[in-house]
């Protein structure tokens, strides 16, 4: 699995350190390196949040899930809610203009945490 091996370069640890983090055999890391064996669901979804990047691109490459990609449409996720913060009744604007973007890109929304969480409020019962 070649992405497995970027991912382990690029963060600059080792075959075993990853085992060890993962609480698996490093042979286990190595058999998936080599493509002899694959990593189980469970087992991807510990290695895309120990990455922090989609178990999608780690299994499958998607250049969408590309952790560079991800990392710019968090950017500007993140450009967008500070906007929020200053400007509340322009921000629907923004973020149709964002979704616009990404649907004309076929990029997944759970990676954008620009949405206003829902506010739950409380119904005043009648009595």
């Amino acid at each position: 699995m070649e992405r497995l091996q970027t991912l382990i370069k690029e963060n600059g640890i080792s075959k075993y350190r990853l085992a060890k983090d993962l609480h698996i055999a490093e042979s286990t890391v190595r058999s998936w390196i080599k493509g002899i064996s694959n990593p189980r669901e469970q087992q991807m979804n510990k290695l895309a949040a120990y990455f922090r990047v989609p178990a999608a691109w780690i299994r499958y490459g998607d250049p969408h899930y590309a952790p560079s990609y991800i990392d710019d449409v968090q950017r500007i996720s993140e450009k967008l809610e500070q906007f929020g913060r200053a400007n509340p009744e322009k921000l629907k604007h923004k973020i149709k203009l964002f979704e616009m973007l990404l649907e004309e890109d076929q990029f997944s929304k759970e990676h954008i945490t620009i949405y206003p969480k829902a506010k739950r409020t409380r119904r005043k019962s009648a009595a």
